[in-house]
């Protein structure tokens, strides 16, 4: 049997069939928002090893609206998947600085200031944002804070002069530095210290929430 009939005949032709099928299946559900069904099928493609930035700006859809759902560990699995097909693009990595941002709101609200600055950072290393920048220089300013209640001055010091290479404008950092975090501090401007934060702490949430939604928005105007 010549050689080339034996490899026609133990070619199987399944897979590219069915890779073809979810290209033009996929082109139909995004031209008809059919989002559940365009992340399905996104799915099965880069299974399949398929590429392109059709395929990548489905992945990016699904790990945006995996997100918004609270869906942090689903959404870094779609953007590990989309990685090698992104070129470290731009946008791919504000995408993923999103997910990091997302994960440091998390440990924020428990009051984990550690890891969410260890997040922030993250985020704003890939991305280079304004807007992760800001926040981190917030959540080492209020890791200094507990690191001065526990009267370990030295970090606390060490914080302080982070944030404020980040964003000496914060009004946390603020707070720190004029109540004399750089000097020795007495009983009393411990409890000046406290009240500043708290005192700027809505001025500072107003800012970084405005910073959030100017980002939204012009994430919105991308899509």
């Amino acid at each position: 049997m010549p050689l080339a009939l034996l490899a026609l005949l133990l070619f199987d032709p399944t897979p590219v069939v069915m890779k073809a099928a979810d290209e033009a299946a996929l082109v139909a559900a995004m031209q008809q928002g059919d989002w559940p069904q365009a992340h399905l099928r996104a799915l099965r493609l880069v299974e399949a090893g398929g590429g392109g930035r059709l395929l990548l700006g489905a992945l990016d859809h699904l790990a945006d609206t995996q997100i918004k759902a609270g869906q942090l560990a689903e959404a870094q699995d779609t953007l590990k998947r989309a990685a090698p097909l992104s070129g470290g693009a731009p946008r791919f990595r504000e995408r993923v600085a999103r997910l990091y941002r997302a994960y440091a709101a998390r440990h924020a609200a428990e009051g984990d200031w550690g890891a969410a600055a260890g997040w922030l950072r993250a985020a704003y290393v890939i991305a280079g944002l304004d807007l992760d920048r800001v926040a981190l220089a917030g959540a080492l300013a209020e890791r200094a804070a507990a690191r001065l209640h526990a009267d370990d001055l030295s970090s606390a010091r060490a914080l302080l002069a982070e944030a404020e290479a980040l964003d000496r404008r914060h009004p946390k950092v603020e707070a720190l530095r004029r109540a004399g975090l750089h000097g020795a501090l007495d009983p009393r401007a411990r409890l000046i210290i406290l009240a500043l934060i708290l005192g700027l702490g809505v001025l500072a949430l107003k800012r970084l929430r405005g910073l959030f939604r100017r980002r939204a928005a012009w994430e919105d105007h991308l899509k």
